[in-house]
């Protein structure tokens, strides 16, 4: 077993990132991130992260809750997140930078909760979005 360690932390189980709010980090999520494929919850919220979401996100397919409120990342929202198809919950808001378009986020099938504000998406919400028929929150 090989040892994962971001911010000074041992991430590999029994250790799983439950949060990291309000820690005043204030580095790049490192793309190693997306190596940890166990985790189910990520929460990062109230940080100054720098830079943007690495795209490696994607690779977590056992994600079930995505938050990321109340930093300094920068956009776009990683094209990729739309693979994370066990999604429940996405909740992003206070990504930077220049405008994107919405996210294609058509596969998250089982998303109960999407909240994407202050992510500078411009355009129309799709269509798709209202076929997601578990989604209450919007």
């Amino acid at each position: 077993m090989h040892e994962l360690v971001l911010w000074g932390v041992n991430l590999l189980p029994p250790h799983y990132i439950r949060s990291l709010m309000s820690n005043r980090l204030s580095v790049p999520i490192p793309k190693e991130l997306g190596d940890m494929i166990t985790l189910k919850n990520i929460t990062l919220e109230a940080n100054e992260f720098s830079g943007p979401l690495p795209p490696e996100i994607g690779n977590l397919k056992n994600l079930v809750r995505l938050q990321i409120q109340g930093t300094n990342l920068t956009g776009p929202i990683p094209s990729n997140i739309g693979a994370l198809e066990n999604l429940s919950q996405l909740i992003m808001s206070d990504i930077k930078g220049t405008g994107t378009s919405f996210p294609d986020i058509s596969k998250l099938k089982k998303l109960t909760i999407l909240i994407l504000r202050s992510c500078n998406i411009s355009g129309e919400i799709p269509d798709y979005i209202g076929q997601i028929t578990g989604l209450k929150t919007l």
